[in-house]
């Protein structure tokens, strides 16, 4: 049997209640990390047909500067923080689909409500917060190489998907996929404490709370 690398951090035999807020613990911690991802959402309509809509996302950065971005059905929307100040900006189609003409080329406060809507991409930690939700994990598996453990991820006693967590070092995440009835998705996490602070790309000016 090939032995196990060192500088393992055994993640798999963690109970499987405590293994989230390490992994959570962990993303913190970073200093930073480059997030890609790839979405569809599910949704039934009042006739009874079946809507798919795809969404491309990516964040780079650590919870405390970060530059995120999503675009979906010709929508865009950027997410941008420097320590506490958050900044929102969205392009045109996205503005006159809410019907807020303010919002053309300006930032927005991070106590808006429509910054509370995009929480979820609201850094790493809250990119897998947010896909994750109430989903628990268990059934881990370590792969061949030992470098890697693979978590089921469970919702309302099913599974719905797989989180791939590094094994060696800081327990962070690698790869997540979900597929549930809401959609179905991947999502990449690379380059762990290896990119930089991004330079952030919200307001101009300074933004007043």
């Amino acid at each position: 049997m090939t032995p196990l690398p060192s500088g393992r951090n055994a993640i798999e035999s963690v109970p499987a209640v405590s293994a989230p807020e390490l992994i959570v613990e962990a993303v913190t911690q970073s200093t930073g990390v480059q997030v890609r991802g790839d979405l569809v959402r599910v949704e039934t309509q009042e006739d009874g047909s079946v809507a798919e809509t795809p969404m491309t996302f990516s964040l780079t950065g650590s919870g405390q500067a970060y530059v995120g971005n999503a675009g979906w059905d010709g929508y865009e929307v950027e997410m941008s923080r420097d320590g506490d100040s958050v900044w929102f900006t969205a392009n045109d189609a996205y503005v006159e689909a809410l019907g807020r003409s303010e919002l053309a080329g300006v930032c927005l406060s991070s106590h808006d409500p429509l910054v509370a809507q995009w929480q979820w991409l609201d850094g790493p930690e809250g990119v897998l917060a947010g896909l994750l939700g109430e989903a628990q994990l268990g059934a881990p598996t370590v792969d061949e190489s030992g470098a890697e453990v693979l978590f089921s991820v469970v919702s309302g006693g099913a599974v719905v998907g797989s989180l791939q967590v590094s094994a060696l070092g800081d327990p962070v995440p690698t790869l997540l996929e979900i597929d549930d009835p809401s959609g179905w998705g991947t999502v990449e996490f690379t380059e762990w404490g290896e990119v930089g602070t991004p330079e952030k790309t919200g307001c101009q000016r300074e933004d007043s709370p």
